[in-house]
């Protein structure tokens, strides 16, 4: 990566920190990326709403290589002392897509300047941490064909400036289940005369521990109990109404749709036992992310061409991706920058490392330029 595109990008990067926005009003978020783009290269920049897209031409047979950046935030404090703390109290980028869409815009930087063989799209997404933003961007399937679709993580504590992939799920499925309880209230000391869902509720989360039982699935399957609410804070009133909030994963999401089917069939149950109403809906639902193999294969030797390193990610992350929107529409890999001994993402000690960007741009730029798309395309066509 070139030296004054690193400095640029590096202050980018802490911009964008300063500009932090939730998930779907990103608003200054994604003019500033648009601007800054269109003052620093020739690409097509496209505007779609929510989000938006840089095109680089390389020819009308070309393959066509997609990589994507989110540019969310989260509502948390920053908790650190920087000098491009976030301008938004109480939101700020402790999960680091700051660095993700810093790294995707020197990833323009630099195919702008020197070109690539292969039709190239830099899309920018909104929403990741709902599961919202990559649903919204699945329009750029309707104008291009894309030949494969790469995306990126920070990973604080994997090693530092290491890339780590794998063939298969690399991030699992998830979703967030909420299962609200309706019956009668009445008063404490006749609680005959209505019907509270207590028991309904209870006997359903104690039936997790058996239905989510690991041995009986091949991959990571497992349920968080995340709020429960039952009645008003009165000994006098036995409670009519009552809500159960769970946030269900797996490396493989059939068996993670069997698993919440029959949670779904016990709280039924044992609703319909107490003569109780259920009302069931789904929240922040993100599917798993399959990497593609011999994208993953592509990642690695990307990484021997530009001198970085690469390990096997053993383990399928139980954080989710949206991004596995794109991979059920085009063979790809999401992969990982490792950030070292910081805070975990999600905590008010995380930021960014600035010194993984170069690393992780030099990775993108070799992907762009892979002439190999073409032959991979042709051997997944036969």
């Amino acid at each position: 990566m070139k030296q004054r595109h690193l400095e640029t990008i590096t202050q980018l990067r802490h911009r964008l920190h300063e500009l932090a926005e939730l998930s779907m009003h990103e608003a200054r978020t994604k003019k500033h990326l648009m601007d800054f783009l269109t003052k620093t290269t020739s690409l097509q920049v496209v505007d779609c709403g929510s989000w938006f897209y840089a095109y680089y031409h390389a020819g009308d047979n070309k393959p066509t290589v997609a990589f994507r950046a989110d540019f969310d935030a989260l509502p948390m404090d920053e908790g650190i002392d920087v000098p491009y703390a976030s301008e938004t109290p109480g939101v700020s980028h402790k999960c680091g897509h700051d660095g993700h869409s810093a790294i995707l815009a020197g990833t323009a930087l630099e195919i702008n300047a020197d070109g690539g063989p292969n039709n190239i799209i830099f899309l920018f997404q909104p929403g990741e941490e709902t599961g919202e933003g990559a649903l919204q961007c699945l329009g750029i399937f309707d104008a291009f064909a894309i030949d494969e679709f790469y995306g990126l993580h920070n990973f604080p504590t994997f090693p530092h400036k290491v890339i780590g992939g794998r063939s298969g799920a690399t991030n699992c499925a998830s979703t967030g289940i909420r299962l609200d309880f309706t019956g009668t209230p009445s008063h404490a000391s006749l609680p005959e005369d209505g019907r509270n869902p207590s028991l309904a509720i209870a006997e359903t989360i104690s039936s997790l521990p058996g239905t989510f039982d690991q041995s009986k699935y091949e991959d990571l399957v497992m349920c968080t109990v995340v709020h429960v609410e039952i009645g008003e804070k009165s000994f006098g009133v036995s409670p009519g109404e009552g809500s159960l909030w769970l946030t269900c994963r797996g490396a493989r999401q059939s068996e993670m749709e069997a698993a919440i089917a029959s949670t779904l069939a016990v709280a039924e149950a044992r609703a319909a036992a107490h003569q109780i109403e259920l009302k069931v809906s789904y929240h922040e639902t993100f599917p798993e992310n399959a990497s593609h193999a011999q994208c993953v294969q592509a990642v690695r030797e990307a990484c021997e061409r530009c001198g970085a390193e690469f390990m096997e990610l053993p383990f399928t992350a139980r954080g989710s991706e949206d991004f596995g929107h794109f991979l059920h529409r085009a063979p790809g890999a999401m992969f990982v920058i490792g950030g070292g001994d910081i805070p975990q993402i999600h905590t008010e000690g995380y930021d960014f490392p600035d010194d993984t960007i170069e690393t992780a741009v030099n990775v993108f730029v070799e992907l762009c330029r892979d002439e190999n798309v073409i032959k991979r395309r042709t051997y997944r066509e036969h």
